[in-house]
């Protein structure tokens, strides 16, 4: 049975508020949060956590994700990885 999703957010989402003022925020969460709860499932914004690393990583001149695409590198897979094991 499956309890928790998770959603993953776009690179341009995670580092919108760095390239912008304006936030062009979808309801793709909303919407899969709507969806999964009527199933009785929590949906997990890792948006605001991948936008937290992406910001200290910055400041060390270095990226969550590939810069070439759209892929997280190690450091994005290791904040996603230690948020989900400490909140499972």
């Amino acid at each position: 049975m499956i309890k928790k999703v998770y959603f993953i957010p776009t690179k341009f989402s995670v580092y919108q508020t760095f390239i912008t003022k304006e936030k062009n925020l979808k309801d793709e969460f909303e919407y899969l949060k709507f969806k999964y709860n009527e199933l009785g499932i929590e949906v997990v914004d890792l948006t605001q956590i991948l936008t937290f690393s992406a910001n200290i990583n910055l400041t060390n001149n270095s990226f969550i994700y590939w810069q070439d695409d759209t892929h997280w590198n190690k450091f994005g897979i290791y904040a996603a990885m230690k948020y989900i094991s400490e909140n499972l």
